[in-house]
């Protein structure tokens, strides 16, 4: 998910979708249309397997064409990734952003904003519509708010991607941001 913002505010939004196994099972699995998507360039095969080499080969053709400056990532099994990173020589800055209340709350609140606000351009991306529609918001005893796979009626990846990466652009940004207007 690459992630900009233009000079009047709005956040723009270019997913990067992929996925593993044969589609046509996917799509009656998932109830989703991931043949035609692929068909259109929506969502990229990678073959039978999340193979950590094809991911590091598809980050670094993305970071050749746009030079990401910071990736979020799941802490979950990146270890194989940043072996396979290294080994074709891509270095790309990788942030860790957690997937519990503690991190997801503020990412969450980020993206409901510009939502309102009508502040994200997406361009319509149906995978990206797809997990929205899919989500389903959990909280804790102390109010905080995070996205939940298990309770959500289908995928919802492309969702917490964006979320992760508008974070890391807000939250973690190295110029001075106004975060208090942008979720108050």
């Amino acid at each position: 998910m690459i992630v900009y913002q233009d000079g009047a505010g709005v956040f723009h939004v270019k997913p990067f979708c992929w996925l593993p196994g044969d589609l046509r099972e996917r799509s009656e699995q998932d109830h989703a249309p991931y043949v035609e998507w692929a068909k259109l360039g929506f969502i990229a095969p990678i073959g039978e397997s999340t193979d950590p080499a094809v991911i590091a080969r598809k980050i670094a053709e993305i970071n050749g064409q746009n030079h990401i400056m910071s990736l979020a990532f799941d802490r979950w099994r990146v270890n194989d990734l940043k072996r396979e990173l290294d080994a074709i020589g891509c270095h790309v800055s990788l942030e860790p952003h957690g997937q519990g209340f503690k991190d997801m709350s503020p990412a969450v609140d980020i993206v409901e904003r510009l939502v309102i606000q009508r502040k994200l351009r997406h361009g319509a991306h149906p995978v990206l519509q797809w997990c929205a529609a899919n989500a389903v918001v959990t909280r804790d005893p102390a109010g905080g708010r995070k996205f939940d796979k298990a309770k959500s009626t289908g995928r919802i990846d492309a969702l917490v991607a964006l979320a992760m990466a508008l974070s890391l652009a807000l939250l973690r940004a190295t110029r001075p941001i106004d975060i208090e207007a942008l979720i108050g």
